[in-house]
């Protein structure tokens, strides 16, 4: 099996949705994904605060037309972002930290998180979609609604089902004031983009599953 790194992956998928250029503040954790770029087309930008980096994403965005992709270390770099990124995250992801949507609210950070809810740990549930024949153990949740979470903490929540309901959602979050919390229906038989490599990098050193659905069988976001 071939070895492919995280910043590899991560390379490949902004190239295929058209991304030219990814702002940011250079560090540790951000080498693989910087070394990728090294034979790609994709141009980094240099930034010395992580904030600018983001409103120049932000700008870029808005101007082109074109995703805004910014990119920060851990700790101090993640948190310089907050003021111009939105944290988008699953379901299951998210369900592991909600308490500190407390923190957030005391603290007065103005976060907005975009849930991406299909009642399920999702790229698991993809995996055995793939490689068990749709045999679920365990990926399944009960219906969640995180936007009344939100609420119930002191946070602007709101749910969507619309797809064209998200833009007017983002604006409404950021003149809330308050840590907000967007609750987006998504399909549950989708099959992630790119899942295929991903799991190339969780199974690495690991013999594949025998049994693999094949490609026509799925329904792959384009």
């Amino acid at each position: 099996m071939a070895r492919i790194t995280g910043g590899e992956v991560l390379k490949r998928v902004l190239e295929k949705e058209g991304v030219r250029y990814v702002f940011g503040v250079p560090g540790d954790q951000l080498y693989p994904f910087l070394n990728a770029l090294y034979d790609s087309n994709i141009k980094f930008v240099t930034f010395h605060h992580e904030a600018n980096a983001a409103h120049a994403a932000d700008a870029w965005a808005r101007i082109t037309g074109e995703l805004g992709v910014v990119v920060a270390t851990v700790g101090p770099g993640a948190a310089n972002l907050i003021g111009g990124v939105y944290c988008i995250t699953g379901d299951g992801a998210f369900s592991m930290g909600i308490a500190e949507l407390e923190t957030a609210k005391r603290l007065g950070l103005q976060i907005t998180f975009v849930v991406l809810n299909d009642s399920a740990w999702g790229m698991i549930k993809a995996g055995q979609t793939l490689y068990y024949e749709k045999r679920y153990i365990g990926v399944d949740f009960g219906e969640i609604r995180y936007d009344l979470i939100a609420k119930a903490m002191g946070c602007y929540g709101e749910s969507i089902e619309d797809p064209k309901e998200i833009r007017g959602a983002l604006e409404r979050a950021k003149l809330s004031g308050f840590p907000a919390v967007l609750d987006i229906k998504i399909d549950r038989e989708v099959i992630p983009p790119d899942f295929q490599t991903l799991a190339m990098i969780w199974l690495e050193g690991c013999e594949p599953p025998p049994k693999i659905i094949k490609k026509e069988e799925l329904s792959v976001v384009k």
